[in-house]
């Protein structure tokens, strides 16, 4: 691009989008010249559209700018000919085809943004609204995937700040977490789940933050889950052969496996499982659920579709690994912040 069209260029902008940063026009310009901007493409929309630009002008003027550098092209290479001019076309419509692609990812993502916090705040609302109503907020945690709630007095709610009555049992819900700091909150429709954090706890009231809104996961599982501590190798045996994988979690409706990729286990594949469960051999008829990647691993969720005589072993591991938690949680004392409050 020759210096007199970047000069045009600058100018237009500067007209044209006034309420974009100097960085950014200046960016702009280093990007279709083919030069290194500052920012890249994607920041470089993000940018933008946060400066208040309406996505319709912005790309209208890209479009305008593109023809113009075309202009400049022609003439500075009409010596050429054709075949001067083509490499330098091509150029252009990618660069400016990149940055206009980056605009409208940026506008998606600006949009979910603000979608997600008035999910947010609607979901946070409705949970106020019960709490006012009830008198009462339902904390929990998760202690080794066993579920550990405590109902706590409401106090008041305001500015993202929620203050509950403190007690031992309110206490033991964050005690079972690493930083003893965060619990969660469910909705009423039991589709969110809200993190809270703690701010302070004095004179009998706990004060926390509202930290983020998300998705119920493991709040919605129907059954309570055992994870293994040891080593256990679960065989998978299907019709075009058999793999290994190595066994997670398990519960009466299934289990959780993990295996070195790649494998083309598929969804809603029926399999035969063996497995040792507390040294007694186990086999099962499964299905496959859903599988995830996690990095050179993958990790797929099995539900039992027959379990036959290997009920009786997974409910009485079910059994006693409960009293297990249960029992260490009547030893775990209150938070530190709690006692020193």
């Amino acid at each position: 691009m020759s210096e007199q069209t970047e000069r045009l260029l600058e100018e237009h902008i500067a007209r044209d989008l006034p309420m974009l940063r100097k960085e950014d026009r200046r960016d702009i310009i280093q990007l279709i010249a083919g030069h290194q901007p500052a920012l890249n493409a994607d920041r470089l929309a993000d940018s933008m559209i946060a400066s208040g630009v309406e996505v319709g002008v912005l790309l209208a003027v890209l479009l305008r700018y593109e023809w113009m550098v075309v202009q400049g092209i022609m003439k500075s290479t009409a010596a050429g000919g054709i075949a001067g001019q083509l490499p330098a076309f091509s150029r252009c419509v990618e660069r400016f085809g990149t940055l206009q692609t980056a605009v409208l990812n940026a506008v998606e993502r600006n949009w979910k943004k603000r979608l997600d916090k008035e999910v947010a705040a609607r979901v946070v609302a409705e949970c106020h609204a019960e709490w006012v109503r009830e008198g009462v907020v339902r904390i929990h945690n998760y202690f080794q995937e066993m579920p550990v709630t405590a109902n706590a007095g409401f106090h008041g709610y305001a500015g993202e700040y929620l203050t509950i009555m403190a007690s031992p049992e309110v206490g033991r819900v964050f005690t079972c977490t690493d930083d003893m700091q965060e619990a969660l909150i469910t909705s009423p429709d039991q589709a969110f789940k809200i993190r809270v954090g703690v701010i302070r706890c004095r004179k009998g009231l706990l004060t926390l933050a509202v930290r983020d809104v998300a998705p119920a996961m493991q709040e919605t599982r129907e059954h309570f889950r055992v994870r293994m501590t040891e080593e256990i190798e679960v065989k998978l045996r299907r019709q075009s052969g058999m793999v290994v994988g190595r066994l997670i979690d398990i519960s009466v409706s299934g289990m959780k496996v993990a295996m070195a990729a790649p494998c083309d286990l598929a969804r809603d594949e029926r399999l035969r499982c063996n497995w040792l469960l507390a040294g007694s051999a186990c086999e099962a008829d499964m299905t496959v659920c859903w599988r995830k990647e996690r990095g050179d691993m993958l990790q797929f969720g099995l539900k039992f579709t027959r379990l036959g005589a290997v009920h009786e072993q997974v409910h009485k591991l079910m059994l006693i690994q409960q009293q297990r938690l249960i029992d260490r949680l009547k030893h775990l004392g209150a938070p530190s912040w709690m006692e020193m409050a």
